[in-house]
């Protein structure tokens, strides 16, 4: 998200010319189906007007195409609707405004222009040292009309959208209706290693040998640091606890574990990463200090002893940025009224180290070409769940269930036999293929996991079963 050298802001990164591809993408099935999940929970909240429609990290805007051309049979949902995208990718911007055909409200393209003045000039020395192409795509998203903050059109039918860069810009002043697909996965994350000298975070270092034709490593920390603490707690059993709750099923033999991982990678095995010497200087803050075991001095950094129980080698991952995110929508369904509706790749538990690429459909080294990329990881839905219970006991967190069975009970089949009626034999194999591509437990749906969160008392959401309670 970077402006100048970000991901998503330099190149097209979606579809069959990209490096992944997403559910909307393959079939217009998805989408209409979440087009019709918003339709049924909003008449489960009673029907309000004005309701927000929110989409986080909205791709090329094909989601939201598809929905809302499945929503225009309910013209009463139609005229209560207002869409909202967060997205601060300019070329996303404008490919989501050409998918849905917005028509933006006069005087965008003048007040976009001024405010991008300010960032040209801040970032005209470090331009001045990429490469033409860069400096020209630089320069097209400055004079965007999508480059302005808040941005506002409307639709060929009449219906609002709106632009923006975060969720704080978000109206309070209704209901909302969220859906976030495969947006959490792109969230950063933190690794930590239990080792001799305590729970230290999996860092980036620079790696100057030859060898290395990407010119990066990972290494360990010499010590525990701040992030040690605000991120893994100061009580052990908690971090037991954390440990504990990921299945054995889904456990390194950390004890055993060699060099070579089944990741393109081998630098982020556990027993392959160096460790850093420890800082000569007291550069990191010392809050148990230990003259025996930092070697003397002051320099001993921040010490946390290994945790008893735990093996060397064990790796956690975490995403606080997550957390927060999570916390600032469930903070608006607990005021607002509403739902939400995420749907990423992941698990219903902490994980390990899920850290992974992709490139041209393919996986590839994390560390390879920063910046041309797709880096993810694997959602922690249990986190989700409890930061939103930790908002308010009074939200509904229904249970995480896979995508293969959450469109099937959306009547994927039904969808897919209407549209297998006007096709050739050729769209017909291509209809199902992607039906089975959306489901298909070998594909995306079991990976793919589905959770509901909504306001008190309106029963469970379509997609679960009707006696589905929520957690």
């Amino acid at each position: 998200s970077q402006p100048d050298y970000g991901y998503y802001q330099q190149q097209e990164v979606l579809g069959e010319v990209g490096d992944f591809i997403t559910a909307p993408e393959i079939s217009q099935m998805f989408g209409e189906l979440i087009g019709v999940w918003m339709m049924t929970t909003w008449a489960q909240c009673g029907k309000p007007n004005p309701v927000h429609l929110v989409e986080l990290g909205p791709g090329r805007g094909t989601l939201m195409r598809d929905l809302i051309t499945i929503t225009r049979q309910v013209q009463e949902f139609q005229t209560a609707v207002h869409i909202h995208f967060v997205e601060n990718s300019v070329q996303m911007r404008e490919s989501q405004r050409d998918a849905l055909g917005v028509i933006l409200d006069s005087g965008a393209s003048s007040s976009s222009s001024s405010s991008s003045s300010s960032s040209s000039s801040s970032s005209s020395s470090s331009s001045s040292s990429s490469s033409s192409s860069r400096t020209t795509t630089d320069e097209k998203n400055e004079k965007s009309p999508m480059a302005e903050e808040v941005v506002t059109g409307t639709t060929k039918d009449g219906v609002y959208v709106t632009w923006h860069w975060q969720l704080s810009s978000l109206p309070e002043d209704a209901p909302m209706l969220i859906v976030a697909n495969e947006f959490f996965d792109s969230i950063p994350v933190h690794q930590f290693q239990h080792s001799e000298r305590g729970w230290c975070e999996v860092m980036v270092d620079v790696d100057y040998s030859h060898e290395n034709q990407d010119h990066l490593r990972f290494v360990l920390a010499p010590s525990p640091g701040p992030s040690s603490l605000a991120y893994l707690g100061v009580d052990a059993a908690e971090r037991k606890n954390l440990i504990d709750r990921i299945p054995k099923s889904h456990r390194g033999d950390w004890e055993s574990m060699g060099d070579s991982t089944s990741s393109p990678d081998n630098d982020n095995s556990p027993k392959s990463i160096p460790e850093l010497p420890r800082s000569p200087g007291p550069i990191i803050l010392d809050t148990k200090p230990d003259k025996a075991k930092s070697g003397g001095g002051s320099g001993g950094g921040l010490r946390l002893d290994p945790d008893p129980g735990v093996p060397l080698n064990q790796r956690i991952e975490v995403a606080p940025l997550r957390n927060v995110l999570m916390e600032q929508l469930a903070n608006r369904l607990n005021k607002q009224g509403g739902a939400a509706l995420i749907i990423d790749y992941g698990e219903n538990h902490p994980q390990e180290n899920t850290l992974q690429a992709m490139a041209d459909q393919k996986l590839a080294r994390v560390l390879e070409r920063p910046g041309e990329v797709d880096i993810t990881s694997h959602v922690d839905f249990s986190s989700l769940r409890d930061v939103t219970k930790a908002v308010s006991e009074k939200l509904q967190v229904f249970p995480v269930i896979p995508q293969g069975l959450f469109l099937i009970n959306m009547n994927l089949e039904a969808r897919m036999h209407s549209l297998l009626k006007g096709a050739d034999e050729k769209e017909q194999e291509a209809i199902q293929r992607q039906a089975m591509h959306l489901v298909g437990e070998d594909k995306m749906g079991l990976l793919f996991k589905v959770m509901a969160v909504t306001q008190e008392g309106i029963g469970a959401p379509a997609g679960w079963p009707e006696d589905a309670v929520p957690e």
